[in-house]
C-alpha cells in the first residue's frame, strides 16, 4: 500500500521519448508512434482536470477534434497503456478495442508515474488505483471518435453498451459532474450515432437506455446532456418511423428552457420537432419550428452545413405543402445552390405549373435523393397541390371542357375520380365552375373585372362621406367651443330657475325657508 501510495505522489510532468516500440505477439511488426500527440492527449486531460466552467470543456472539446484525424492504433495505444495502471481492471478490455492485440509499451511505468497524482484517486478498501470520472469520460469519447473514424461501427456499439452505458454511466453513480456536461452531451451523441449506424430499426435498446439516462440528467441538473438525449430519442423514433411515440415523448418531456444550450444541439432539437409537425400535417408548426432552427444553425460552421442543407431542403417541401412557391433567391443560397438543391427545385417548378407528368417523373427519377433526405414521403404528398395548380390552369385556359379531356390532361386513372376531384375544388372554392353531369361538362365562371361593378363606387362614396364628416365636426367645434372644465355643469334633469313661472319659484322658496327655520326651532 505504501508503494502505491509512493507512485500517487509524484508530480513531475511527462516527457515521452520518440520511437518507443511496442511489443506484441508478432515481433516483427515494429512502428514508430506519434509521441508528440500521446503527449498532447494527457495535456488535455490536465486541461480538463483544471477545468472551472463549460468554457473550458468546450476548449477541450475543440481540442479534440483538432486531434481527431490523427488518432491511430499505436498513439491509442500507447496512450492507454501510460494512462491505465495495472490494477486497473478495465485496462485490458479498453485495449481490447483499440487492438486485438496484447501490446506492451517499453518504460510504461516509469512514464506513468510522471503523470499528475489528479488523475488518480484510491478505491474506498484502498487496494486499487482509479482514474478519475472526468479523465475517463474523456477516454471513452477518444475511442469513440477512433472507432467511428476507423468504420468498426459493430465495435463501437459493442463498446458503448459494454463500457460507456454498463460502466461509465453507470446508474449507480453518486456523483454528479456538471462542469463535464458537454462532454457527456457529446458522448450520447456518438452511442445514438452508432446504433443508427447498424440500421437494427427493429431494436428499441437503445431508446430505453436514452430514457433511463435522460431521468438521471434531469436528477443531475445537466440541461446539455438533457438535450442531447432528448434528440438522440427524437432521432431514433423518426428512423424507426415510430411518429405517434414522438408526439407522445414530446409531449411529456420538459425542454429545459431556463438554461444556456448551445445553439447547435438546440437547433437540432427544433430540427426534429419540424419534421414531427411536417409528417403529422400541421404544416403552419412545422414551418415555425425549420425556420427556428435554420437561424439558430451556426452558418460559419464547416461542420454545419450538411445540417443547414437538409434544414433548407425540408423547408422547401414545407412551403410547398403550404401552398407557397419559395422565391428563385432561395434556390441560389451558396449552402444549397447547385446539384444539392437541383431536385426540390425541380419539383418546385412542376408543382407552380401544375404539370403532374412531369411531377411523376421526377419523383420517380430522384426517388434515391429524397429517400436519402428522408423526404420523400412528404414530397409525394404535393400530387394534390400538383393538381390543383393545374386544375386553376385549365379553367383560365376553357370556359367549357369535358371530364374525359380533365383527366387526360391530369392523367387520372377515371372520369370517375376527375369529377370528384374537380368538384372537391370546386366545394373549396379553388376554381369558380360548375358540372353539368348529364353532359359530363365543366363550365368555368369568367372572372369578373373589379371596375365593371359597383364596389369602386361604393368605396369612393365612403370616402367622401367620411371627409364630410369630419367638416362638419370642424365647423361645430369652432362654432360652438367646448365649456371651461373649471366651470361646475348643470345635471340635464335640473330645471332652469329663469324658465320656472312666478307661482312655482315662489313656492319652491317658501319651502326652503320653512326647512331652514324648522332646523333652528
Amino acid at each position: 500500500m505504501a508503494e502505491v501510495e509512493n507512485r500517487l505522489s509524484t508530480h513531475e510532468p511527462m516527457e515521452v521519448e520518440n520511437n518507443i516500440p511496442v511489443e506484441t505477439q508478432h515481433q516483427e511488426s515494429e512502428v514508430k508512434l506519434q509521441d508528440e500527440l500521446v503527449d498532447k492527449l494527457f495535456t488535455l486531460c490536465k486541461q480538463l482536470i483544471a477545468s472551472n466552467g463549460s468554457s473550458d470543456v468546450y476548449k477541450v472539446l475543440m481540442q479534440v477534434e483538432e486531434l481527431r484525424p490523427s488518432l491511430t492504433t499505436e498513439n491509442m495505444t500507447v496512450f492507454l497503456s501510460i494512462l491505465c495502471p495495472n490494477e486497473f481492471i478495465n485496462k485490458q478490455a479498453l485495449l481490447r478495442y483499440i487492438t486485438p492485440k496484447k501490446a506492451v509499451v517499453d518504460n510504461e511505468e516509469y512514464f506513468r508515474n510522471g503523470l499528475p497524482i489528479e488523475f488518480y484517486y484510491l478505491s474506498a478498501n484502498g487496494n486499487e488505483i482509479l482514474i478519475k470520472q472526468e479523465v475517463l469520460l474523456l477516454v471513452g469519447l477518444l475511442i469513440q471518435l477512433f472507432l467511428l473514424d476507423s468504420n468498426l461501427i459493430i465495435e463501437l456499439n459493442n463498446f458503448n453498451k459494454n463500457e460507456i452505458i454498463q460502466h461509465l454511466f453507470n446508474k449507480n453513480q453518486s456523483f454528479s459532474l456538471s462542469d463535464c456536461d458537454l462532454l457527456t452531451a457529446k458522448i450520447w451523441f456518438y452511442v445514438q450515432l452508432a446504433d443508427e449506424r447498424l440500421k437494427i430499426k427493429t431494436d428499441y435498446t437503445i431508446i430505453e437506455h436514452l430514457l433511463d439516462h435522460l431521468k438521471l440528467a434531469v436528477l443531475k441538473h445537466q440541461p446539455e446532456t438533457q438535450v442531447s438525449i432528448i434528440c438522440g430519442i427524437l432521432r431514433a423514433y423518426l428512423l424507426r418511423g415510430d411518429i405517434l411515440s414522438a408526439s407522445e415523448f414530446v409531449s411529456k418531456v420538459e425542454y429545459p428552457t431556463n438554461f444556456s444550450i448551445s445553439t447547435s444541439l438546440e437547433a437540432r432539437y427544433l430540427f426534429y420537432m419540424a419534421k414531427i409537425f411536417a409528417i403529422q400535417l400541421d404544416y403552419e408548426s412545422a414551418n415555425e419550428y425549420i425556420v427556428s432552427a435554420i437561424r439558430k444553425a451556426p452558418l460559419h460552421d464547416e461542420g454545419s452545413k450538411g445540417f443547414l442543407q437538409i434544414a433548407y431542403k425540408l423547408k422547401c417541401v414545407v412551403d410547398l405543402l403550404l401552398g407557397n412557391i419559395p422565391e428563385l433567391s432561395f434556390f441560389k443560397n451558396k449552402i444549397i445552390e447547385g446539384e444539392v438543391i437541383k431536385p426540390y427545385f425541380l419539383l418546385t417548378k412542376s408543382v407552380k405549373l401544375g404539370d403532374i407528368s412531369n411531377f411523376t417523373n421526377i419523383i420517380n427519377k430522384y426517388k434515391t435523393t429524397f429517400l436519402k433526405d428522408d423526404l420523400h414521403m412528404l414530397s409525394t404528398r404535393l400530387r394534390s397541390n400538383v393538381l390543383r395548380a393545374g386544375m386553376k390552369n385549365i379553367s383560365k385556359t376553357y370556359n367549357k371542357i369535358h371530364l374525359r379531356d380533365i383527366c387526360h390532361k391530369l392523367k387520372l386513372d377515371s372520369e370517375q375520380t376527375t369529377e370528384y376531384i374537380v368538384a372537391k375544388f370546386i366545394k373549396e372554392n379553388v376554381i369558380d365552375a360548375k358540372i353539368d353531369y348529364e353532359t359530363s361538362v365543366v363550365e368555368t365562371f369568367k372572372e369578373s373585372v373589379l371596375y365593371e361593378t359597383r364596389e369602386p363606387q361604393d368605396i369612393f362614396d365612403q370616402r367622401i362621406y367620411f371627409a364630410n364628416q369630419i367638416k362638419n365636426d370642424c365647423l361645430k367645434s369652432l362654432n360652438y367651443p367646448k365649456k371651461d372644465k373649471k366651470q361646475p355643469v348643470a345635471s340635464d334633469d335640473e330645471e332652469d330657475i329663469f324658465a320656472m313661472n312666478p307661482e312655482t319659484l315662489s313656492s319652491l322658496l317658501n319651502d326652503f325657508y320653512e326647512d331652514e327655520f324648522d332646523e333652528d326651532f
